[in-house]
């Protein structure tokens, strides 16, 4: 709320003096006076601007204490605030001190597992939809050779890693990739033996597409799940400079609170890394 001081400067402010409540035609043209009406909307526009000119200069610390704030806007940063989103946990804040277009521009990772596209399945069926449709033929990504030269046949090739991935995984097989000689028969029957009959492990299999992509995927779902544009909770460009723990008489326990590059504080009963191997939380 406003304090009474504020109100009542814009009160004086916006008192309307002889001269100002009459709107003169020029040429000496007659004098109307403003009326009761006009000049009620007058005083509410000009106190609505000084809070919102008092709060945009003064609100520099956050006082609500939310129930979890992340550090990473990465994959797992961008999954969790979509979860919390779904499970009604709207009160939480994300921060990564990459800006958003950053994240969107460099391909990075590229290889997601058999887990994480069960898990997209059935908490985030668009996000897992949108890889299907947009990753490239499983034919141009389930192996590489590698030898002594990136010439092209050139180089002697040494071998050939292969994932399973043309078909679900069967119980009992692995799902890591198998190092093969470069024999094409050899790599066909050891990465997917099509002569086993048992059951698929999954109705999944891994995925590949590059992560500027996947996180574009996963940034639509938080905002649609925050609500609408996420903006007000994705704090992207925004690091994460200090963090403390607080004892406050009003909580049952401890209270975090961190301090953002913006000169802005925040309060959390939860605090959680996804900021990477190099976490600044950690």
């Amino acid at each position: 709320m406003m304090s009474r001081a504020v109100i009542s400067k814009a009160w004086r402010s916006s008192t309307l003096s002889p001269s100002s409540a009459r709107i003169s035609q020029h040429h000496g043209g007659p004098h109307v006076m403003m009326s009761s009406m006009q000049r009620r909307r007058k005083l509410l526009s000009c106190i609505n601007s000084r809070i919102i000119r008092s709060f945009s200069s003064h609100n520099k610390h956050d006082n609500r204490i939310h129930d979890v704030i992340i550090i990473g806007g990465g994959p797992s940063g961008l999954f969790l605030s979509s979860l919390l989103s779904s499970y009604g946990i709207n009160s939480h804040l994300l921060f990564d001190k990459r800006p958003k277009e950053e994240l969107l521009k460099h391909p990075q990772a590229h290889f997601i597992n058999l887990r994480s596209m069960e898990i997209l399945k059935v908490e985030m069926p668009s996000v897992y939809d949108g890889i299907q449709r947009e990753m490239p033929d499983v034919s141009e990504w389930e192996g590489f050779h590698f030898g002594g030269s990136v010439m092209g046949s050139s180089g002697r090739r040494l071998g050939r890693v292969v994932h399973p991935v043309k078909k679900p995984l069967r119980a009992g097989q692995s799902g890591s990739a198998i190092l093969l000689p470069t024999n094409d028969k050899i790599q066909s029957s050891a990465a997917d033996d099509e002569s086993r009959d048992d059951d698929y492990i999954s109705v999944c299999r891994p995925a590949h597409l590059a992560q500027n992509k996947f996180v574009s995927l996963l940034l639509n779902e938080a905002k649609q799940r925050h609500g609408g544009s996420g903006e007000t909770n994705l704090r992207y460009g925004e690091e994460v400079i200090a963090i403390e723990e607080i004892d406050l008489e009003s909580q049952s326990q401890p209270i975090i609170s961190i301090k953002t590059s913006h000169g802005q504080t925040h309060q959390t009963r939860y605090l959680i890394a996804a900021d990477g191997v190099h976490s600044f939380a950690r």
